[in-house]
């Protein structure tokens, strides 16, 4: 239930979308220093003037159609990234979770207004960066690559646009652990980076540089709740495929924006999700789409918890497998490949980069319709707009109450049956900015509310943090209610101070909450305003 792992930030677009957040609106004068001598000497940093590294920092801004784990329907998404510069004629390095799956991607340059178009050179799913080609006019400040070793404890900072926010954001820190092997829910790498320099949502693709200003890694992955628990894809792991990458070709890549799913997920898959498709893809061709799971690549199966896990105390799994299978077979051969496809209940069977797509092979593998995922969502919203959340289908039953500064939305399949705890739905409030209080002043009285109709508090889940990028607070998760039910509660403020509200949710998802599907749904979709 909580958002304490960042990538890039992504979140829905629906009617009332809360694109603000994703949309720079700055004007005047350019933040682009002029480069002297043709463009040929890469920005550097003395430890007070940020403006040339800042100028050689880039943010992105995508939109594209993804399926997200555990759920079934596509949904269309707007989210931002990091990215820099490494050469003056616009080439950059980002993440592929960034870029992959983009229907239309743009940048904008040091936090300026103006927007550039762009265009994907190559990416690597394994390691997670993708270059790209930004459409300047005229040469642009670049960063350089550090050279010598990179030392524990040496001063680093991370660079980039946090929580979809243009304004650039530079965060000082030190390394923790140099040349540091692991693997995680989306990348497998050899020389990693691991500081507390913070990275947060919408940091994903942003230099990590030295004191020098040089870079030393490439920021993907963040956890609030741990502040050394920074990592990034060291130099060593970029630098020997980038030439590669620079002309096109990818690196330990079919095409995919991929997840591993928890192994702990409540519907027994294990795998890799496919998020979204590259167009014209090895992948794509193969007939792989978005919401399938890699069972199997090259006759290895793809499950297994990641090096990171025990550590962040999270169940996320491991791409290793997956990249293991990339690497000793090479991008473009024939491997075969086992999908399972949760949206028809089927298994199908064939190769990537065979004579033809893969085909079914088995039909109801687990019982049909997804085994319990729901069959599908929808965007409901209340009647003067100020609530907006996708729910699953058959919760058909809809009430909404405005009031004095304050909008109530409930949805469920029986409302009556839901507000006695009795029946699976989701009950919304949206008021003014901080109008309830403090996050933690109203979750203490709706904790005290469920804890005095029966309901008990889930071990380690109660008042817990939670940050999705668009909106901070504190979440309970409560077991065991009279009527069977478990509950689930979420107080929240949005980033950018523009509204406030809470979200009660009743199902049977008990201390499953942070991979139920249907709670992933909501809370990647719940809109106040």
């Amino acid at each position: 239930m909580s958002a304490t792992t960042t990538r890039s930030v992504r979140r829905p677009l629906t009617a009332v979308a809360a694109t603000a957040l994703l949309a720079p609106a700055f004007a005047g004068c350019s933040l682009i220093p002029s480069v002297g001598g043709g463009g040929d000497a890469s920005v550097t940093y003395d430890g007070k003037d940020s403006s040339a590294v800042q100028s050689a920092t880039i943010q992105f801004s995508g939109q594209g159609t993804f399926i997200e784990p555990d759920t079934l329907d596509p949904a269309e998404y707007s989210w931002s990234g990091s990215g820099f510069f490494i050469t003056p004629d616009g080439i950059a390095v980002t993440n592929n979770h960034v870029v992959t799956g983009a229907g239309s991607l743009s940048v904008t340059i040091g936090g300026e207004g103006k927007s550039y178009p762009v265009r994907v050179l190559s990416t690597s799913e394994c390691l997670d960066i993708a270059v790209v080609q930004v459409d300047v006019d005229d040469p642009v400040p670049y960063f350089g690559w550090a050279k010598g070793e990179i030392s524990t404890g040496s001063e680093v900072y991370a660079l980039g646009y946090p929580l979809g926010d243009p304004t650039f954001s530079m965060t000082k820190g030190a390394v923790v652990k140099a040349d540091y092997a692991f693997d995680t829910f989306d990348n497998v790498v050899e020389h990693g980076i691991q500081s507390d320099a913070t990275i947060r949502g919408g940091n994903s693709g942003g230099p990590l540089i030295d004191s020098e200003g040089k870079v030393v890694a490439v920021n993907f992955y963040g956890n609030d709740q741990i502040a050394t628990s920074n990592y990034a894809i060291g130099r060593d792991d970029v630098l020997p495929v980038l030439d590669d990458l620079k002309a096109g070709k990818s690196v330990l890549s079919l095409g995919l924006n991929l997840a591993a799913l928890t192994t702990d997920d409540p519907y027994g898959l294990s795998g890799i999700w496919v998020q979204s498709v590259a167009a014209g893809s090895a992948a794509d061709k193969a007939g792989i789409e978005p919401g399938d799971v890699l069972e199997k690549l090259g006759g290895v199966t793809l499950a297994g918890p990641s090096s990171l896990s025990q550590f962040e105390g999270t169940t996320e799994g491991t791409m290793k497998n997956y990249c293991d299978v990339l690497q000793t077979k090479g991008v473009d051969a024939a491997i075969e490949v086992e999908v399972y496809r949760p949206s028809t209940d089927e298994l199908l069977e064939g190769e990537v980069n065979g004579s033809g797509e893969i085909e079914v092979t088995q039909s109801g593998v687990y019982g049909g319709g997804g085994n319990d995922v729901p069959t599908g969502y929808t965007t409901v919203s209340s009647d003067d707009g100020r609530i907006v959340v996708s729910v699953p289908a058959e919760w058909t039953d809809q009430a909404t109450t405005p009031g004095s500064g304050e909008t109530q939305l409930q949805v469920s399949t029986d409302l009556n049956s839901f507000g006695a705890l009795a029946a699976e739905g989701v009950e919304l409030h949206a008021t003014a900015y901080q109008a309830l209080g403090t996050p933690s002043d109203v979750i203490a009285t709706l904790d005290n509310g469920l804890a005095g109709v029966g309901c008990s508090p889930a071990s380690g889940q109660v008042d817990q943090a939670y940050d999705d990028g668009y909106y901070t607070g504190l979440w309970s998760v409560f077991t065991g209610c009279s009527t069977g039910a478990d509950v689930g509660v979420v107080v929240v403020d949005s980033v950018d101070g523009s509204a406030s509200g809470y979200l009660i949710i009743v199902g049977t998802f008990g201390e499953a909450a942070t991979s139920d599907p249907t709670v992933i749904q909501i809370l990647n979709t719940f809109i106040l305003s």
